[in-house]
């Protein structure tokens, strides 16, 4: 087996030729994980000003467009909606179950199905409404910024 050299921060080391090659490798790799973790740093902190701006011109639309000339900023904001299934059962009792399955669906609790929205848009119903209000917690979610190409 021949020995090779390599000078790593001013010191020499005799090694094998492929043990050479994975130091070389592992400071490679160290460092792209540095640019990366740099340039993910400096991302958020764009994003977040684009998200800022966004907030600002948000209308009654979930998604906001930033940008005209040839790339547009995406924003769209969500929200996670969560139930209380003890607190839903008198809403189910009172629509049946024909009726709140179209709205919700079960799964380790429930979740909405998109009929709810206009069902609690829709006038009418007022006590199961309430009820199932009663029993929704909405969080917001983080926004999620994408960016599009603008084709001439």
């Amino acid at each position: 087996m021949s020995l090779k050299q390599i000078t790593v921060a001013g010191r020499v080391y005799r090694m094998q030729a492929e043990e050479i090659v994975i130091e070389r490798l592992v400071r490679e790799a160290h460092a792209a994980k540095q640019r990366l973790l740099t340039a993910t740093v400096e991302f958020n902190a764009l994003r977040d000003e684009l998200v800022e701006l966004a907030s600002g011109r948000r209308g009654p639309s979930n998604t906001v467009s930033l940008g005209r000339i040839d790339l547009v900023a995406k924003v769209r904001f969500t929200q996670s909606v969560s139930f209380d299934a003890d607190a839903l059962n008198p809403a189910r009792e009172l629509l049946g179950d024909e009726a709140f399955s179209r709205l919700f669906a079960e799964r380790r609790g429930y979740t909405a199905r998109k009929p709810l929205d206009l069902f609690l848009k829709v006038p009418g119903n007022v006590v199961v409404k309430n009820l199932i209000q009663k029993a929704m917690t909405v969080r917001d979610s983080a926004p999620k910024v994408e960016f599009d190409q603008i084709e001439e």
